[in-house]
């Protein structure tokens, strides 16, 4: 590296503590993913970049941050502290994760009437398309995180949703196919990566029989956003499990709302104990229970 390149690196770096110092923890931040581009080696860069992600709630890259420091600078104390600190709240949020969790939510009722009438005036790219503000940031995460090679979708409603789901999966550079399937089958929107399906979500087995799952790559994505009724959602979650693999989602939309979604995961966790985590990361990004999808982020254990 140049000698310009390291002054330039140094400049950054103090320009990022007198940020911190003053309480711009994203500015700091900002200025050390800059520094750390002309000089990735620099002792205590990386010890400072957790301190700003464990101030900003990202505990998971902040314990990352940590490690690459004590690499680099095995005799800090300051990034063994943050590590150890760290590490202690992602042990509390996972145990926390395992305990029994309520039906309840940080959204209030009041709040939540004004959204649901809201989403029924939202269009995707000219298609109807029912969705909250919540799970429209929380849905793109588990994309990202997943990368799903399949999706199958129980409820198309007018395909907005596996449209827009097959748009970001091209943006990610995602090689996917989308299954969606309604009642009535959606005929307004046709491209490659999307096929939809007629049938019924109470009848899977009719449209994605076992031969037919065997042979659809992973991972999966399985999404149960059919009539919110606990005998369509319990046989969406019966009809998938036996096929879901560990690290794959199941998703079960609509709990907060409806009632027959909550009846479904109330039956057929218990029967299936431990097969599923409900993954806090995406139930509880914005606050407990902040999604339409309550308690419906199910992660495939081993």
């Amino acid at each position: 590296m140049s000698t310009q390149g390291q002054d330039q690196a140094q400049d950054l770096y103090r320009r990022a503590q007198k940020a911190l110092a003053g309480k711009k923890v994203l500015s700091a931040l900002r200025l050390l993913e800059e520094a750390a581009n002309l000089d990735p080696a620099m002792p205590g860069l990386n010890e400072m970049r957790a301190q700003c992600l464990a101030g900003l709630g990202r505990f998971q890259e902040a314990h990352a941050a940590a490690e690459a420091e004590l690499r680099i600078n095995p005799g800090s104390t300051k990034a063994a502290e943050l590590k150890q600190k760290v590490g202690e709240v992602l042990r509390q949020l996972a145990a926390r994760s395992a305990e029994e969790r309520q039906w309840a939510s940080s959204l209030r009722p009041e709040f939540l009437q004004q959204i649901e009438a809201s989403t029924h005036r939202y269009t995707y790219r000219g298609h109807p398309m029912i969705k909250n503000p919540f799970d429209f940031a929380l849905y793109p995460l588990l994309l990202w995180n997943l990368k799903p090679a399949s999706v199958f979708e129980i409820g198309s409603f007018n395909g907005a949703s596996a449209l827009w789901m097959a748009d970001l999966l091209k943006s990610y550079g995602v090689a996917s196919h989308i299954w969606s399937l309604d009642i009535v089958k959606v005929t307004a929107i046709e491209r490659e990566d999307i096929t939809f399906l007629a049938g019924s979500g109470r009848a899977l087995g009719e449209v994605f029989p076992a031969e037919m799952l065997a042979g659809c790559p992973r991972p999966w994505l399985v999404i149960d956003d059919a009539d919110h009724t606990r005998d369509t959602s319990i046989a969406v979650l019966q009809h998938f499990h036996p096929h879901m693999r560990e690290g794959e989602y199941i998703v079960v939309e609509d709990g907060l709302t409806a009632e027959g979604p909550k009846q479904a995961l109330t039956e057929f966790l218990p029967a299936h104990p431990g097969a599923y985590t409900i993954d806090p990361a995406y139930c509880d990004f914005f606050g407990y229970n902040a999604t339409w999808c309550i308690n419906g982020f199910l992660r495939r254990n081993g």
